[in-house]
């Protein structure tokens, strides 16, 4: 009697487990619509082409606006860069992690990645699925984010007054040196930062950076610290170093870590925050 009590037990769990994955691959998947819905924001698709006629691909999300319909307010906003190799895929959960708290993101795919080709590649000359690019490509990203910064002005519900750059790697090298030329940029954040690579130097950006503020994540590898610390010599304004006790690089660094994401954010949300309170005792 209480083999067949089992054997039945058994039979009524597998029939379980068959009934919910059944259910399961009925479902969806979660869209983009979805997903900002969920966290109750917007995103609207944007281009830009470069002098050479590179056409950047990209994204503009913006948290909704609490509000009533037509209110005259706007959102501070952060450009993200990811790192070299990946796309801006890698860098959802920062998107949402800033959505979430009230600033907006401009998110794009960097020169030769992603949907931001550059020019058709011999399959020889892929590492992987991503083409290996020239190396004057990527001193012209910094110039990239230079026509992001111009677009910016003039978006409904952003206000590029307060706007922040977040690098992670060798997009935070892009972001530093960017960060170095131009002066609307008001926060830096640089997260698990590589040494010099293909003529981008994030001391140089810091350096001519200057007093603005400046976030430096780095991970458990001493590496990583190491670079951080060095770092946090250039230019003259607050530098605050801050770790993520993983052996991780890149967006795994953080991408699953709630705790992290949640203080990458206040950092810069206080940062902009500021700027706003100086601007009104002026």
């Amino acid at each position: 009697m209480r083999r067949m009590f089992i054997v039945h037990l058994g039979a009524l769990l597998f029939s379980t487990v068959l009934a919910a994955a059944s259910a399961m691959e009925g479902l969806p998947e979660a869209s983009e619509t979805n997903r900002s819905q969920a966290i109750r924001s917007s995103e609207e698709g944007m281009s830009i082409t470069t002098a050479e006629g590179i056409v950047l691909e990209g994204l503009i999300a913006q948290p909704a606006l609490d509000g009533p319909q037509g209110a005259d307010t706007t959102h501070p906003i952060v450009i993200l860069v990811h790192e070299f190799g990946r796309d801006r895929d890698s860098l959802r959960k920062l998107t949402d992690a800033f959505l979430r708290a009230g600033v907006a993101v401009a998110l794009f795919d960097q020169r030769g990645h992603g949907a931001s080709r550059i020019r058709k590649v011999d399959r020889r000359e892929y590492i992987y699925t991503f083409p290996v690019i020239p190396s004057e490509e990527f001193k012209l990203a910094v110039e990239d984010m230079r026509l992001l910064l111009d677009s910016l002005d003039g978006v409904s519900g952003i206000d590029a007054e307060r706007t922040a750059i977040v690098g992670v790697r060798e997009g935070a090298l892009v972001a530093a040196q960017a960060a170095g030329r131009f002066p609307e940029i008001d926060a830096l954040v640089l997260i698990d930062t590589v040494v010099s690579t293909k003529g981008l130097d994030a001391a140089r950006g810091l350096s001519r950076y200057g007093g603005r503020p400046a976030l430096l994540v780095h991970s458990a590898f001493p590496s990583s610290i190491e670079i951080s610390r060095a770092l946090a010599d250039y230019g003259t304004g607050e530098r605050t170093l801050r770790r993520i006790d993983k052996y991780e690089s890149g967006h795994l660094l953080f991408a699953d870590d709630a705790e992290s994401l949640a203080w990458i954010t206040a950092w810069v949300g206080d940062k902009l925050e500021m700027k706003t309170k100086k601007a009104s005792r002026r």
